[in-house]
């Protein structure tokens, strides 16, 4: 489900993205359980979709949740915990970014 959501994103396929995403967090949480990693691509994955439509905002909470159950699900040293709180980072770095003045 993961590689299919890629996949469409990639594509520029967002709307069946976005249902994909939601449907592989749901079974990731149902079929794992709230501790597994996999919890944090769920959530990542969701967040990228929003950032890709230009939902800066709505991309946010994913985004800052993914760090979240990164750093609790794999600790603070883990590469993929150093990740998601990089895009985090990255994130609230454009939305404090003031746009362009419109001409």
């Amino acid at each position: 489900m993961h590689d299919l959501c890629r996949l469409t994103v990639d594509a520029g396929r967002l709307d069946e993205a976005e249902h994909l995403a939601n449907e592989y967090e749901h079974g990731i949480r149902c079929a794992r359980g709230p501790n597994h990693p996999d919890n944090v691509i769920a959530l990542a994955n969701r967040g990228l979709i929003q950032r890709l439509r230009g939902n800066l905002a709505t991309a946010r909470p994913f985004y800052q949740k993914a760090a979240d159950e990164a750093r609790r699900i794999l600790g603070l040293e883990h590469p993929a915990t150093r990740a998601a709180e990089r895009e985090y980072t990255v994130l609230l770095e454009s939305l404090d970014t003031p746009k362009a003045a419109a001409p």
